[in-house]
C-alpha cells in the first residue's frame, strides 16, 4: 500500500467550496451554529483570522488571597455584590471602570474585588478585558503610578445548601476560570455556606491549592492568549464596556447608578426566570435533587434560594403530618416504554420535596380508580404513553371525577391533538419538558396547604 502521499495529492478548494461542502453535509448555515452567550455577546462558529492578540501581561502569578493583605492597599473597591445581585458582564465592566476612575488618587494602591459566577468563559475574558481596559485607560489619561490588584471572588450567586457538595465542583470550575483569567488573588467561600464552618472552609481553599500544586496553571502568564474564542470573547467585551463606560462619564454620579440599578433588576429577571424554568440548571436544586437532604436555612444570596424555600415546606409538612407530602404516579402499560417519564416525573417534584408512590401498572381502570380512591393523596398523575392515554384518560378520568370532582388529576406528558378533550373531561394539568418547573411546585404546595 502506498502512503507517499503530499499535499498536492489533495483536491484544492476555495473557501466558498469549503463552505458549501461544510453547509450541505450539516444540512444548515454554518452561521446557525454561532454562539449567543448573552443578549449582547455572540461568537461566531468560524475563525477569522483577524492577527490579534491581547495581553493582559499580569506581573504576579494567581494566588490566595490572605484577609490580611487589606492592609496593603490604600483603596479597596468591592464590585462582587453586584455579581450576587445578577449584572450582566458589559454593565459591570463598564461600572468598575467608571468607578476605579474616579477613585484614582496617585502613588495610592488599589484593589479591586470582583465576584464570579458559573460561567467559567466570561470569567476568563471579563478579568482578561478589566485588565486590558484599565491599563489602557490609565495610559490614555495619563494616570501616573496607576497600580492595582484584582482579587477573584467566588460568589454564592449559584451556591446552595442544598447537595452542598456540589458547590465544590461550582467552586472548582470558578476558582479555574480565575487563574485562567490572570487574577492577582482568588478569595473562596465554605462550600456548606457557613463561614463558622472551619472545615468547610479549609476544604474550599484546598480547591486553589490542588490547582496551583498539582497542576501548575498558576505559573503560566496568560494562559488562553492567542485562542481564537477567547481573544475575541475580550474584545467583544472590552469594546462593548468601553463604549457603555464612555456614555457613563458623561452622566451625573446618581445617574450612572440609577442605570446599574435598572440593568440588575432587568437582569436578575432573566436569570431568575432562567432558573424556575430549567433552562439555567442546578444541579442538586432544580434537577437531579437528592430528598433525603435536610435543610434548615436558605442562601439568601443565589438563585437556589427559589427552590431551598420549597424544601424547608417539605420538611415543616413532614414535622406535622409525619411524612413527606406524597404524589400518586398512576401507571399503565410496560415499565420499559414508560420508565423515562417515571424518572422524569419523580425529579421534577423532587425539586419540591415532594415523594413520589409509584403504582404498578395496571391493567383495569377500575383497579386504578378503587386504589385512587383508598390511596386519597392530595394530587395523582397519570403516567402512560400517549397511545395508551386515548384508551385509558377518557374512562378513568370521568369515572374519578363523577364520584369525587375535587380529585386531582395531572397527565405526565402534553400529547397537543388531545390536551383539549383531556381537559374538558376533568384533567387539571400536565407535567413535561417545557413546564415551569418553579410555578407548577408553587402551585402543588398550594394543593398540599389546603
Amino acid at each position: 500500500m502506498n502512503f507517499d502521499y503530499n499535499l498536492d495529492s489533495f483536491n484544492k478548494l476555495s473557501y466558498e467550496e469549503w463552505l458549501t461542502q461544510v453547509e450541505k453535509q450539516l444540512g444548515k448555515s454554518l452561521s446557525s451554529l454561532d454562539s449567543n452567550l448573552t443578549e449582547d455577546i455572540s461568537i461566531k462558529a468560524i475563525y477569522e483570522n483577524k492577527g490579534k492578540e491581547l495581553n493582559p501581561n499580569p506581573q504576579n502569578e494567581t494566588k490566595l488571597f490572605d484577609r490580611e493583605l487589606i492592609k496593603n492597599y490604600d483603596i479597596v473597591l468591592y464590585f462582587s455584590d453586584y455579581i450576587k445581585d445578577g449584572i450582566d458582564t458589559i454593565s459591570e465592566l463598564a461600572f468598575i471602570l467608571y468607578s476605579t476612575i474616579k477613585e484614582y488618587d496617585k502613588n495610592k494602591n488599589l484593589l479591586l474585588v470582583i465576584g464570579l459566577n458559573s460561567d467559567i468563559y466570561l470569567n476568563i475574558s471579563k478579568l482578561r478585558a478589566l485588565r486590558l481596559l484599565l491599563n489602557a485607560l490609565s495610559s490614555e489619561l495619563e494616570l501616573k503610578e496607576f497600580k492595582f490588584d484584582i482579587l477573584a471572588c467566588v460568589s454564592p450567586i449559584n451556591k446552595s445548601v442544598l447537595d452542598k457538595e456540589n458547590n465544590l465542583i461550582r467552586q472548582s470550575a470558578e476558582i479555574f476560570s480565575a487563574i485562567l483569567g490572570n487574577a492577582d488573588y482568588v478569595e473562596t467561600l465554605p462550600y456548606s455556606l457557613d463561614y463558622n464552618d472551619e472545615f468547610a472552609t479549609r476544604i474550599s481553599k484546598n480547591i486553589f491549592h490542588i490547582i496551583d500544586k498539582e497542576t501548575y496553571l498558576t505559573k503560566i502568564l496568560d494562559p488562553v492568549k492567542g485562542s481564537y474564542f477567547f481573544e475575541e470573547l475580550t474584545s467583544e467585551l472590552i469594546s462593548k464596556s468601553l463604549d457603555l463606560f464612555k456614555e457613563f462619564s458623561k452622566l451625573s454620579n446618581d445617574d450612572v447608578f440609577e442605570i446599574i440599578d435598572k440593568k440588575i433588576k432587568a437582569n436578575n429577571k432573566i436569570l431568575a426566570d432562567n432558573i424556575k424554568s430549567r433552562k439555567t440548571k442546578l444541579l442538586g436544586v432544580n434537577v437531579y435533587s437528592n430528598n433525603k437532604d435536610n435543610i434548615t436555612k436558605l442562601n439568601n444570596s443565589g438563585f437556589s434560594k427559589l427552590f431551598e424555600e420549597f424544601r424547608l415546606k417539605s420538611e415543616e409538612y413532614e414535622k406535622e403530618h409525619g411524612s413527606k407530602a406524597k404524589i400518586y404516579l398512576v401507571t399503565f402499560g410496560l415499565l420499559a416504554d414508560i420508565k423515562a417519564r417515571i424518572d422524569f416525573i419523580v425529579d421534577f417534584f423532587s425539586c419540591g420535596g415532594f415523594e413520589c408512590e409509584i403504582s404498578n401498572q395496571f391493567e383495569m381502570i377500575e383497579d386504578a380508580v378503587s386504589t385512587i380512591d383508598l390511596k386519597n393523596y392530595n394530587l395523582n398523575i397519570i403516567v402512560s404513553t400517549d397511545e395508551l392515554y386515548k384508551e385509558i384518560v377518557p374512562d378513568l378520568t370521568s369515572t374519578i371525577k363523577k364520584f369525587n370532582p375535587d380529585c386531582k388529576l395531572y397527565l405526565a406528558g402534553r400529547p397537543k391533538d388531545d390536551v383539549q378533550r383531556y381537559t374538558d373531561i376533568g384533567i387539571d394539568n400536565y407535567i413535561h419538558l417545557n413546564s415551569n418547573i418553579y410555578e407548577e411546585l408553587k402551585l402543588t404546595w398550594e394543593l398540599y396547604s389546603i
